[in-house]
């Protein structure tokens, strides 16, 4: 099975009903970073109910943390093009994470992460 680096916007999605990226995505070996997942926590109304219902969600998703490795190239982006782009601290490190694992990374939002260059979307 194919892995996939899946980006926070993309299980938004998936939570508010979106069938048919549900199983767009059925068929890979799913992956996100740490940084998808803390968003997604913080983006609930902090309900433990719903904390759970992410966490039952994504019990088959590989949760990637952040490694030396990611932490520098992320600094690198933000330092690069974040002047440029206005490329912010989590979508660095996002990014970071699906260069490193050299995954294909899915999000809805391409133009957040289309001009860095060696990202597979």
């Amino acid at each position: 099975m194919e892995e996939i680096l899946i980006d926070t916007d993309i299980f938004i999605e998936i939570f508010r009903g979106d069938e048919v990226l549900r199983a767009e995505i059925a068929n890979y070996h799913l992956f996100t970073s740490v940084v998808s997942y803390i968003e997604l926590i913080q983006g609930t109304t902090t309900s433990r109910k719903e904390i759970q219902q992410i966490k039952h969600y994504l019990r088959n998703t590989r949760i990637l943390h952040i490694t030396e490795d990611i932490s520098r190239s992320g600094m690198e982006l933000v330092e690069y093009y974040g002047p440029s782009h206005n490329l912010k601290l989590a979508d660095g490190l996002i990014a970071a994470t699906a260069l490193e694992y050299g995954m294909y990374f899915r999000t809805n939002n391409k133009r957040d992460f289309e001009y860095i260059e060696d990202i597979d979307m």
